[in-house]
């Protein structure tokens, strides 16, 4: 198998204004147990990223709610059923408007890689190629604003 990484994502905890009191605040990630937590469902890479984190903390989390998606967990901590972890990407426009407030902790979360994953022995579809294609557009122009080119095959 070949891996190429194809876009970085930072993972943050977000909630609702209800918890605005900790806007200004670092939490320790063992802290966290101490609020109504918005995870990922087992098994989920997010989910084991974040376990990973935990653990190398020596906390282990322990969410009230497991959900199937990003999507899920940002809307559940729009409308206040706890702290949700979610990749700032993809709550922009929410943390922006107001909408969701980012929830610091004390210890940095690494960022990580959305990828892609090739067999070395057969050749990609028409389909893969397309969605290669796709993904180099996307990056490039995500990369062009930070003065830097991605190529899948580099």
């Amino acid at each position: 198998m070949l891996f190429k990484r194809c876009k970085k994502v930072h993972d943050c905890f977000v909630a609702n204004n209800s918890y605005s009191h900790l806007i200004n605040k670092k939490i320790p990630i063992r802290n966290l147990n101490n609020y109504p937590l918005i995870l990922q469902a087992k098994g989920s890479n997010t989910r084991e990223f974040l376990d990973e984190v935990a653990r190398k903390n020596n906390v282990i989390l322990k969410p009230i709610i497991e959900l199937a998606s990003y999507t899920l967990v940002a809307e559940f901590s729009k409308i206040g059923f706890g702290i949700g972890y979610v990749a700032k990407e993809h709550v922009e426009n929410a943390i922006k408007n107001g909408t969701l407030i980012e929830i610091k902790t004390k210890e940095e979360i690494p960022e990580r890689y959305i990828g892609i994953a090739l067999s070395k022995n057969h050749m990609p579809s028409f389909g893969t190629k397309k969605l290669i294609e796709i993904i180099n557009q996307n990056s490039d122009k995500t990369k062009s604003k930070n003065k830097t080119k991605n190529n899948l095959y580099t």
